[in-house]
């Protein structure tokens, strides 16, 4: 976090990173994904800010020589003191920046997968429910889907 409340933070994205390629003789600006977080952080103080700039630079993938020149897959997430977020990701040499509109991301799959997953768990909650008795089902086992089940059939 840098001194305007912006963070940075890098999670492991295996199997869906590629980073982009640097063509010869291309006059953008090129970083390294080792220095995404340290450019971040050094320059800007806004989550708009950060994707006006990443719009306007090349992030190359980086081998690391004590990973066995593996070049680590990552992801990341940028939240300002604002409460606005962006997760950053690079999916076969594409940058895309999604709006972190939960606060929170994961490792792999894809932002925008994970997303589509909350809504397999949209009725969870923090809190227990209250008992409820379906109409006749009193005789049923305790089975809320056979109890269910009986219920749309009267």
């Amino acid at each position: 976090m840098n001194e305007k409340g912006l963070s940075f933070e890098y999670l492991l994205f295996p199997g869906f990173t590629r980073y982009q390629t640097i063509p010869s003789g291309e006059e953008r600006e090129t970083i390294s994904h080792l220095q995404l977080g340290a450019w971040v952080l050094s320059n800007f103080s806004t989550v708009n800010e950060v994707k006006t700039a990443l719009l306007s630079i090349l992030v190359c993938g980086e081998p690391v020589a004590k990973l066995g020149g593996m070049v680590p897959p990552l992801h990341a997430a940028v939240h300002d003191s604002r409460g606005k977020g962006i997760v950053i990701e690079y999916v076969d040499g594409k940058l895309s920046i999604h709006e972190n509109k939960i606060g929170v991301m994961t490792n792999g799959p894809p932002y925008d997968w994970q997303i589509i997953d909350l809504r397999n768990y949209v009725n969870l909650t923090p809190v227990n429910p209250k008992p409820v008795k379906v109409r006749g089902s009193w005789s049923l086992p305790q089975e809320w889907g056979l109890a269910c089940w009986v219920y749309l059939q009267t």
